[in-house]
């Protein structure tokens, strides 16, 4: 999906999670289809952008919207940088609050953010 003025439309469901089995509150967690992020942010970015990703497999019903995987972060702090790497990279966000599609968490990765600061 685009706007008349060439930038993508990226929509982005945030919903609470339980993730890897967590007995405590569930995560806050945003995920975009792969389609849509994938042109702005490379797969390879999340661990440095980010301190990992999440990854779904397709859902069951493909739709317009999530028609293959999704990519995605968790954590309040790291979903507001998500969407704020996609803006500088030219997209429109649409926030959606709630899961969309039913999809089956895939890959969860956790790596060390780069900072630049410590240099």
């Amino acid at each position: 999906m685009s706007l008349a003025l060439g930038g993508p439309v990226v929509i982005v469901h945030e919903f609470r999670a339980s993730l890897n089995g967590a007995t405590r509150t569930p995560s806050l967690v945003a995920k975009a289809s792969r389609a849509s992020v994938e042109p702005l942010i490379a797969l390879h970015e999340f661990g440095a952008l980010f301190g990992g990703s999440l990854r779904w497999r397709a859902p069951e019903i493909a739709t317009d919207e999530m028609p293959g995987e999704a990519w995605g972060v968790w954590g309040n702090r790291t979903i507001a940088r998500f969407r704020a790497v996609l803006r500088e990279r030219g997209a429109t966000i649409c926030r959606v609050t709630g899961e969309g599609p039913a999809q089956a968490v895939w890959t969860m990765s956790r790596e060390r953010r780069y900072d630049s600061s410590r240099e």
